[in-house]
């Protein structure tokens, strides 16, 4: 009946029973906010959940043996049973509740407790109360097992077994231990560490003697008295500077590292008789001009297939250089490199044209190599070629063959040599840069050979070393004039080349001699 009473909320009974409940879980919250405060680890916090559990079930017996009382015995056909209660809520540690206990069954103070009950109780009612009032023994009077947690007294260390440390344990300060010097030299990180395979120090062994005379050595080498000795003031190798590449035995001495930025390579698609390149400067656009207006069209003799083209070096003025670009754009004839246009780079302007022969037009069979400021006479050139075919195919350089010229080293002259430029009395045998033929055939190989020579800026001597150097024999012609000639047509009636025509009107004038024949007007 006071169980019923209890759970159904009515009455005195009831009313107590949940202010008793809500204060409980008022506390437990309570304690569950105080322990997420505090942070704890989860182990922590189950173990005080565990410990809040059980004090919830003390308390509750405690509350419920308080309404127990004379005339308060609930009914015998209750089934309310207050210890199945589920009360495990969460919660922090609670304050201790101070339960009684209870004697153990057949003692004076069991049979004086089970007298104190009422008369109306029934023997249900005191199985019921021997049952939950009495921890540790069952209604029939036999011991059960707690599932509580038994507190285990701390073992006494055994003085054999070492302690294993605590990380989480305060370290006590050694009374004895030695105070750290502050003056102490601090470990230095970078410091070599001890190579615990190096060969240690024998003791025993013989202390060299700074004082005793050393003996000489009869197998030693003798010192070379015409050796060079060292030279104090050199200078001395730096150890952090980065070493030098060791070239190749076999690489290039003298590489031709340029590209074209402007050049046609499609020029020469069908095969050509004549390939025509005039070395220019890019400023020289009036001297070009009169060369294509001239003897420089590639239409002058017929069938006779001929190309005409202008090799120029690459300028920093952008001005000039836009108006080359344009030039190009209208007549298709500049190739051009990327090395600076110079007299000291004519001859990388050489070797361009060699490149250009070889690379891009292949079908040619004869290159001619001249100057802006050169005529030339076509006719007599195309028909000098023809004949000399019939005697000689290949291997063939023809032009104003230079012999046993020196380097000229006085320095109040033009283009001084020095020794270390050109170390030999004489040059080679060399055609004058101002015009000459090469065959096709022989500028792949020139070009190849000018890559183990060392570079020189007179590019005509600079061919005679590579021709030199191939054994490639040279063909003197007299009818190429190292000079201004002013053509008659019945005076030089074989000239092929004429030097010096600097003014673009000479070179019409001289065009229009060349195809006049003699004794007509």
């Amino acid at each position: 009946m006071m169980l019923s009473r209890m759970w159904s909320g009515k009455g005195k009974i009831g009313a107590m029973f949940n202010v008793v409940l809500v204060f409980s879980i008022v506390v437990v919250y309570h304690q569950v906010y105080l322990m997420y405060q505090q942070r704890g680890s989860r182990a922590d916090r189950m173990r005080i959940i565990r410990s809040m559990s059980k004090d919830l079930r003390n308390n509750t017996i405690a509350t419920e043996e308080k309404l127990r009382g004379p005339g308060n015995v609930e009914r015998p056909n209750s089934n309310k049973d207050l210890s199945r209660v589920n009360f495990n809520s969460a919660g922090a540690k609670s304050k201790e509740v101070k339960t009684k206990v209870w004697p153990q069954k057949g003692s004076d103070e069991a049979k004086a407790a089970a007298a104190s009950l009422p008369r109306k109780a029934s023997s249900q009612d005191k199985e019921n109360w021997q049952k939950h009032s009495q921890p540790g023994v069952d209604a029939k009077g036999k011991e059960t097992k707690s599932k509580e947690a038994k507190v285990v007294p701390p073992s006494k260390p055994n003085p054999g077994v070492p302690a294993k440390p605590n990380p989480g344990a305060p370290v006590k300060p050694n009374p004895g231990a030695a105070k750290p010097n502050p003056g102490a030299a601090k470990p230095n990180p970078g410091a070599v560490k001890p190579n615990p395979g190096a060969v240690k120090p024998n003791p025993g062994a013989v202390k060299p003697n700074p004082g005793a005379p050393v003996k000489p050595n009869p197998g030693a080498a003798k010192p070379n008295p015409g050796a060079v000795k060292p030279n104090p003031g050199a200078v001395k190798p730096n150890p952090g500077a980065p070493l030098a590449a060791n070239p190749h035995p076999l690489a290039p001495v003298n590489p031709h590292p340029y590209y074209f930025v402007i050049h046609h390579p499609y020029k020469c698609e069908e095969r050509v008789f004549l390939l025509i390149i005039v070395t220019s400067s890019p400023q020289n656009a009036k001297q070009r001009q009169s060369i294509r207006q001239t003897w420089g069209n590639e239409t002058n003799v017929p069938g006779v297939t001929i190309r005409t083209l202008f090799a120029i070096g690459k300028t920093n003025n952008l001005a000039t250089q836009q108006a080359l670009q344009q030039e190009d754009h209208t007549y298709h004839d500049i190739i051009q490199e990327n090395f600076i246009d110079s007299y000291h780079n004519l001859t990388h302007k050489t070797i361009m044209c060699l490149k250009y022969a070889f690379k891009f037009c292949p079908n040619a069979k004869f290159l001619l190599k001249t100057d802006d400021d050169t005529f030339v006479n076509v006719f007599n050139l195309v028909t000098y070629l023809k004949e000399l075919m019939k005697t000689k195919t290949e291997r063939i350089v023809v032009g104003e063959v230079w012999r046993e010229g020196k380097p000229i080293q006085e320095q109040r002259r033009k283009w001084p040599v020095p020794t270390s430029e050109y170390p030999r009395e004489s040059y080679p045998k060399y055609p004058n840069g101002f015009a000459y033929v090469i065959s096709n055939d022989i500028t792949r190989r020139v070009y190849l050979a000018s890559e183990n020579i060392k570079n020189f800026f007179l590019e005509d001597v600079y061919i005679g070393l590579c021709l030199e150097k191939l054994g490639i024999d040279l063909i003197d012609n007299e009818h190429f004039y190292n000079y201004f000639v002013d053509i008659d047509p019945c005076r030089h009636p074989k000239l092929i080349a004429s030097h010096w025509v600097k003014e673009p009107t000479k070179m019409v004038k001289l065009w229009n001699a060349a195809r006049r024949r003699c004794g007509s007007s």
